[in-house]
């Protein structure tokens, strides 16, 4: 839903889906060709009242209505200061997989193509949800994403039940589950 709005609004924005298993909500879809991105934004959450768009610190974020008030949730995890320079969206990846996963250590250098887009971002600390988001306004139009994992999915990945993605408007981007 958000990822093709973002690259045609040329936005930043994230998304996080509702947790699998739930009902989907019944729609044969809006079109939203010609409408502002407020407009746009407004008729899709009309398709389903569980979701809920805010504009936070820069970046377009749509996210289940109940979703913002969980002090729990995973997105509002401590994450400390943060600091990315020079980094591709694959160092992004990496970095925060790193934060996420304790153990892992972060290593740069795994995209380093020329033509790649490169931020710097600092934080002097908070939560999960402002770190995806100051990383998403750096790049301009990335679109972060965030799910639960199913209980298949989570089996299949080890134990791990929760999953990032960063994607550009290019299509360069990948993700990473965590617990």
């Amino acid at each position: 839903m958000t990822c093709p709005l973002a690259r045609a609004a040329r936005v930043a924005m994230g998304l996080e889906l509702l947790p699998p298993g739930g009902q989907p909500a019944g729609s044969d879809g809006v079109k939203v060709t010609g409408l502002s991105l407020r407009d746009a934004l407004t008729a899709l959450m009309a398709l389903d009242p569980r979701y809920e768009w805010r504009e936070f610190d820069g970046v377009v974020v749509v996210r289940p209505l109940l979703a913002w008030t969980q002090p729990d949730h995973p997105l509002s995890r401590d994450t400390g200061p943060a600091r990315l320079e020079n980094a591709t969206v694959i160092d992004a990846v990496n970095y925060l997989q790193a934060l996420l996963e304790p153990g892992l250590r972060f290593t740069a250098g795994r995209d380093r193509a020329v033509e790649a887009p490169r931020i710097t971002v600092s934080t002097a600390g908070g939560t999960l949800l402002p770190l995806l988001n100051a990383i998403a306004r750096s790049f301009g139009q990335l679109c972060w994403t965030y799910e639960e994992l199913t209980e298949r999915d989570t089996q299949f990945f080890g134990g791990r039940n929760h999953q990032i993605g960063l994607r550009l408007p290019t299509g360069e981007g990948q993700g990473f589950a965590f617990r």
